[in-house]
C-alpha cells in the first residue's frame, strides 16, 4: 500500500541568484520522490492568478522570469507515486530586481 507524503513545509523563501527570480527551499519529506511548486499572483492563489508550477524531485527550487517588484504567493506539496501530499501553507515574496 502507497501512503500519501507529508505536508511540506516551506523553510526558506529568498531573492533567487538571477534577477527577478525567488528561491523557494522545503524541508525534505520522507520517502518524497518529487515536489509540486505552483506560484500566484494574489494570496487567494485561484486559477486565474496563477503565474507557473513545476515538479522537480529537488526540494529546492528557484523561480525564474518573474517580474521583478511583483508579490508572488508560493505553495509546495510533495509527491509519492501517484499520491500528493497536502498544499504546503504558502510563502509570500517580491521577486527580487
Amino acid at each position: 500500500m502507497i501512503w500519501s507524503p507529508a505536508q511540506a513545509v516551506i523553510k526558506l523563501i529568498t531573492d533567487g541568484d538571477e534577477p527577478a527570480s525567488i528561491l523557494v527551499d522545503v524541508e525534505t519529506v520522507p520517502d518524497a520522490v518529487s515536489y509540486e511548486f505552483e506560484w500566484f499572483t494574489s494570496s487567494a492563489m485561484t486559477p486565474a492568478t496563477k503565474v507557473g508550477n513545476k515538479t522537480t524531485t529537488k526540494s529546492r527550487f528557484t523561480i525564474l522570469g518573474l517580474t521583478a517588484g511583483v508579490q508572488y504567493w508560493v505553495r509546495v506539496r510533495a509527491v509519492r507515486a501517484d499520491r500528493s501530499g497536502p498544499w504546503s501553507d504558502p510563502a509570500t515574496r517580491v521577486a527580487n530586481v
